[in-house]
């Protein structure tokens, strides 16, 4: 059979674009994250990189962008919190590790550089490449007040995919049809028969379980979290202090570096008296940067 130029590119770059498309979609993250978060606290496991349950359903979720007072660390969990129907009261954050599975890309997709993607299959394939790339490359910043808007796209599919395999863990444990479960603060619960099981019981169940491709969704008139004014996560500590910040950080033999710049802007400088910083107490080293 013969196969024009034209042709021989489009069908690898939809055969490429495939492949990315599944990628895109299907895996939340490629593991490694999950399973790092989850050692952080021994007993409780990891549905995905971004939610660790413990035994007793506290539900702790992996933060993955900087509280800069900008309350990351609030909103962001509303959104895993809303579609797992999480329970507010035990739910806590943790700041995340540093993984590629964290990366932007949210800011990105909503500013649709291939055009709006659906029922367009190049639009997708565009997208999906470029999701694969960023994916690749582990870029995670925080800036331009894209957190929300970044993390849009992850954290909802997150939590929902959590939601759906602690539903088919309980499904499975009853031997009954998950669709004719729901889920509300922490618990599956069957109408049919009252019975409930907590998330904290189902956890280790629901992480051998294989997360939908597409987990459903909440409508927006379906939330109890997001849309409400709940109490900031990180407000207890850095009210009592226990909060620690960067400037808290103190390790062994850690020393303290501080620049002298020049007083005149553009200036360059013609001497340094090192001989007399060096006198002072508490002075280690002096050194000239270009």
């Amino acid at each position: 059979m013969g196969l024009s130029r034209r042709g021989f590119i489009v069908t690898g770059l939809a055969a490429g674009g495939g492949l990315a498309l599944v990628y895109g979609v299907r895996r939340l993250d490629d593991g490694d994250a999950t399973a790092r978060f989850a050692s952080m606290s021994p007993g409780s496991v990891g549905l995905n990189a971004w939610i660790r349950v413990a035994p007793d359903s506290t539900v702790t979720f992996a933060i993955h962008r900087a509280e800069m007072g900008q309350g990351v660390t609030t909103s962001l969990p509303m959104m895993l919190a809303e579609e797992m129907d999480a329970d507010w009261s035990r739910v806590n954050y943790e700041l995340a590790l540093v993984d590629r599975d964290y990366f932007n890309f949210g800011m990105v997709s909503h500013g649709r550089p291939f055009g709006d993607i659906e029922g367009r299959f190049w639009a997708g394939v565009g997208t999906s490449l470029m999701r694969r790339v960023f994916h690749i490359s582990g870029l995670s910043m925080t800036l331009s007040s894209a957190s929300i808007i970044d993390a849009y796209d992850s954290l909802r599919p997150a939590g929902a995919a959590a939601r759906a395999t602690l539903v088919l863990a309980a499904a499975r444990r009853w031997g009954i049809d998950a669709d004719g479960l729901k889920t509300e603060r922490s618990l599956v619960i069957d109408p049919a028969t009252g019975q409930s099981l907590t998330y904290g019981e189902l956890a280790e169940a629901a992480a051998r379980e294989r997360p939908p491709v597409r987990p459903a969704l909440k409508a927006p008139k379906d939330y109890r979290i997001v849309g409400t004014n709940v109490q900031r996560l990180d407000l207890p500590a850095k009210v009592d202090g226990s909060a620690k910040f960067g400037v808290d950080t103190v390790l062994p033999g850690m020393l303290h570096a501080t620049i002298r710049h020049s007083p005149v802007f553009g200036s360059a400088i013609a001497s340094i008296n090192t001989e007399g910083v060096l006198a002072q107490p508490g002075i280690g080293s002096v050194v000239q940067v270009g």
